[in-house]
């Protein structure tokens, strides 16, 4: 179920930043990613993800508890 998942996201290549806000609107992070980052966003969280000026690219999985 897409609502139990928690998200991963991995940068392919180029940079950016990566911004992650609480349930209360809080951020509880905001930094600059790069070629081989890898961040986790708990589930129910927003993010937010702004691409440097050499583009950013990046996959995102999802979890499973199956």
């Amino acid at each position: 179920m897409l609502g139990d998942a928690h998200q991963v996201i991995y940068v392919m290549s180029g940079s950016g930043k990566i911004e992650i806000s609480n349930n209360d609107g809080e951020t509880i992070l905001s930094d600059k990613v790069q070629e081989g980052s890898v961040v986790a966003i708990p589930k129910f969280y927003p993010s937010v993800r702004v691409a440097g000026d050499e583009g950013l690219t990046l996959i995102s999985f999802l979890t499973s508890p199956r």
